[in-house]
């Protein structure tokens, strides 16, 4: 399975698990709970689009190596 899909099939687990019994009313609460949890998974893309806000995103954005061109060569 392409890692993209085993990121993704975590996000739902996690997202599935934390979701408590609700009806469809709460589908928006759980589409951003997911979201949040899928960007958790991909550093990259969160701090590329700047998903989150503090803390949260500057411990994601230090998990990345910076492209300098030290680190290039």
């Amino acid at each position: 399975m392409p890692r993209r899909w085993r990121l993704l099939a975590a996000a739902l687990a996690l997202s599935v698990a934390a979701a408590p019994a609700t009806g469809e009313s709460d589908f928006e609460a759980w589409a951003e709970r997911f979201a949040a949890d899928w960007m958790r998974l991909s550093p990259k893309l969160a701090t590329r689009d700047q998903y989150f806000d503090g803390e949260e995103q500057a411990a994601l954005d230090h998990r990345l190596t910076p492209l300098s061109d030290a680190k290039r060569a």
